[in-house]
């Protein structure tokens, strides 16, 4: 297999699969290596990626997601210039702060908006806190998140449900 082609993920994915496998785990390496193999290259193929976790993750199988530091919530503001918030990280530091449906208003001073997005400074130290606006069921309150770390898991279904809802 050509590493180069693999892109950084497909590398990721193939050194776990050979990571501290001793002669007499051979055969367990195989396997692993063939079905990192497939995973690789159905990376270009949604529906074989998505057969790919169908058939090799576990239904009770999890993933851990390496730790960053962040505030741990995702949102859909790039292609509307709204910055909604879609998902929290449960035990993170938006958790206490955010819900799901906030709406943020401005960051640090900086008015959300279609021109404005790449601007809105959520960069810092872990323990750092960024003032921002939110609108949160028709009420506009300020708020305070402080940037942590961030370590989260996803289940095979909610993989499975993420892969299905992404662009081909």
């Amino acid at each position: 297999m050509n590493m180069k082609n693999m892109g950084a993920l497909g590398a990721i994915v193939w050194f776990l699969a050979l990571a501290g496998c001793s002669d007499e785990m051979a055969p367990q390496l195989n396997m692993n290596a063939e079905t990192v193999r497939k995973w690789v290259e159905s990376s270009q193929d949604k529906a074989q990626a998505v057969a790919i976790v169908e058939a090799h993750m576990a239904d009770d199988g999890v993933i851990y997601r390496p730790r960053y530091v962040g505030f741990g919530f995702t949102h859909d503001g790039y292609e509307t210039g709204e910055m909604v918030v879609q998902t929290i990280v449960p035990d993170s530091p938006a958790s206490a702060v955010l819900q799901v449906g906030d709406k943020f208003i401005s960051v640090r001073g900086v008015e959300v908006g279609s021109d404005t997005m790449d601007r809105l400074d959520f960069r810092g130290k872990a323990g750092e806190a960024v003032e921002a606006v939110i609108v949160r069921e028709g009420e506009s309150m300020e708020i305070s998140v402080v940037r942590g770390t961030i370590a989260s898991t996803i289940t095979k279904a909610d993989m499975l449900e993420w892969m299905r809802e992404q662009n081909a």
